[in-house]
């Protein structure tokens, strides 16, 4: 572990917003492998912007569908679990963000710790959830408590640890000019 990156760094608790909470139980129900669309549907139908968003993505996307969509649950079945957690994540990510540069940030950390990791979901999300993290101020604790990700992406997101937690910190030390990152990746 290296603490140059943040990791163990002290973090205040602050209390989420109701978008923050329904944007992370989202998150980790899409992150399970044996989950209903209408557990989805339920959580994210509680945000009329979200049900707007996944709509329009559906219905852009629907080229090839003999009917539009017009039911969030059958949407949600369309676009899959990858697209939705993305969506999700830049709601999440755009309800604080303060500009397109620091969107960018999340997103390309994230996908360097996928690319890293051999194209591996685990460490996208590690990579984004830990650029939330920095931007937002929400502690990478309460954001893997409320995602409720895997021990081994909950140690590298927290404590820099593990395969992935080495990644993230080389994808952080490339962030800050690091020449000297910390040691071997895997």
């Amino acid at each position: 572990m290296d603490a140059r990156y943040g990791a163990q760094q002290q973090e205040t608790e602050r209390q989420l917003t109701p978008n923050e909470l329904a944007c992370l139980e989202a998150v980790r129900l899409l992150a399970e492998d044996d989950v209903e669309p209408s557990q989805i549907a339920s959580v994210l139908g509680t945000d009329p912007e979200m049900v707007m968003r996944l709509l329009y993505l559906v219905n852009a996307s629907a080229e090839g569908l003999p009917n539009r969509v017009d039911s969030l649950q059958q949407a949600i079945v369309l676009l899959g679990p990858t697209k939705i957690t993305g969506l999700v994540m830049a709601s999440l990510i755009s309800s604080s963000v303060k500009n397109i540069d620091n969107l960018w940030l999340l997103i390309a950390r994230g996908a360097a710790c996928r690319e890293l990791a051999g194209g591996d979901d685990a460490a996208y999300t590690v990579g984004l959830l830990s650029a939330l993290a920095n931007e937002t101020g929400i502690p990478t604790r309460t954001l893997a408590e409320r995602t409720r990700v895997s021990r081994e992406a909950s140690a590298a997101l927290i404590l820099h640890e593990g395969p992935l937690g080495r990644i993230l910190q080389a994808v952080i030390a490339h962030e800050h000019h690091d020449r000297d990152p910390p040691g071997q990746l895997t």
